[in-house]
């Protein structure tokens, strides 16, 4: 796996204590946040590009590590109670994961709207759920 790192030293580490603090034990590559798998999936895709064999476009990317796989399953079954703000979803998100921060929810959030399983809305209508996202949560 290759990542090019293009932040700051301080955001290599948040990211390192981030993986720290989700991990029990050694950390693996299932540890890391999503949007550095995504980058390198991206990366790989780009330099060797593979058949869709049995993918629809429909079929979301599925590389959230085993931490940000229950925050994203928490997200959507919130959403699917009820339209809610970001701002919403952090404070009922935080007893599932105290550490979670708004930069990280915004991060998952990019990449559940990228998967299409949520729509972002402008104002006060706030975010809700696709029908891929409540196949996700088993809707």
């Amino acid at each position: 796996m290759r990542f090019s790192w293009e932040g700051n030293v301080r955001e290599l580490r948040n990211c390192i204590e981030y993986m720290a603090n989700i991990c029990d034990g050694v950390i693996t590559l299932e540890d890391l946040p999503a949007y550095i798998m995504k980058e390198s999936q991206d990366a790989e895709l780009r330099n060797h590009p593979l058949p869709n064999e049995g993918s629809t476009e429909n079929s979301p990317p599925m590389i959230l590590n085993k931490a940000d796989r229950e925050l994203a399953t928490a997200l959507l079954t919130a959403l699917s109670k009820q339209t809610l703000s970001r701002t919403a979803l952090l404070e009922v998100l935080k007893d599932i994961s105290p550490q979670l921060s708004d930069y990280h929810l915004r991060q998952l959030i990019e990449f559940l709207r990228q998967s299409g399983m949520l729509r972002v809305n402008k104002g006060r209508r706030g975010m809700e759920l696709t029908s891929l996202g409540a196949r996700f949560i088993g809707l």
